[in-house]
């Protein structure tokens, strides 16, 4: 890794936790059992923190996909999707505050980040569509293992990035997270990434999320007065 890329690393970490230090007072997260909805389920709602990693797990690239990420961070990462206001990554909880609405037959996921925007993740026993449109986060829908959310994401187009660290991602990319509301302050979440376009076979990674009681998502436009772009310098 370049210093330059290193350096870019180094502002979106330090982006990050200003976002979060300045506006999150660090206190431990409510405890309690976690809340249900009327049909017995647990009630995933409520404004959540960056989740922290608990298990990478252990990707292993293609060769091709492996050239990919290589010649991007050697680009020092210059052209990533985020930098022009353009989804970054598959996660559903973000990288800075993540609202989480909760019905019986709809989960709807609200993420404050740059190049953020709003998932939809049917509840109502539908699949995915035949016909289904390549998008920059896919069409997610949701089934109950227990007290467990899983949820299923494909149609992913190929231009976005599959996380800041510059892996790629193809149009046969299939996510599936388990997410689970240990209790009322964290989620777990539980992600494999199927994407046989650019991995040699699928790999799980686990992460968990600190509810952030009191705090609310605040409007990010990213397009607006962007910066960063002019100050972004290739290899």
């Amino acid at each position: 890794m370049s210093w330059r890329t290193a350096a870019v690393y180094l502002v979106l970490a330090t982006y990050v936790a200003f976002a979060q230090g300045d506006r999150f007072p660090t206190k431990p997260p409510p405890t309690g059992g976690a809340p249900s909805m009327s049909n017995g389920k647990p009630d995933l709602s409520g404004v959540w923190l960056r989740p922290r990693v608990v298990d990478p797990g252990k990707p292993e690239m293609l060769p091709t996909a492996s050239a990919i990420m290589n010649q991007r961070t050697q680009n020092n990462l210059k052209d990533i999707p985020s930098s022009r206001c353009l989804p970054t990554g598959v996660s559903l909880v973000g990288p800075i505050l993540t609202k989480l609405v909760q019905t019986l037959t709809l989960l709807v996921v609200i993420q404050e980040a740059p190049g953020g925007g709003t998932i939809q993740v049917f509840l109502d026993g539908r699949v995915h569509p035949k016909d289904l449109e390549t998008t920059w986060r896919g069409h997610s829908i949701g089934n109950w293992d227990g007290d467990t959310l899983v949820v299923d994401s494909v149609g992913f187009n190929d231009q976005g990035w599959l996380d800041g660290s510059g892996r790629p991602r193809t149009g046969q990319l299939h996510v599936i997270d388990r997410i689970r509301r240990i209790d009322f302050g964290h989620l777990e979440i539980e992600t494999t990434v199927d994407d046989p376009g650019a991995f040699v076979k699928p790999w799980t990674s686990r992460r968990i999320s600190d509810l952030a009681p009191g705090e609310e998502i605040q409007e990010l436009l990213c397009s607006e007065n962007n910066q960063d772009v002019e100050h972004l310098v290739g290899k």
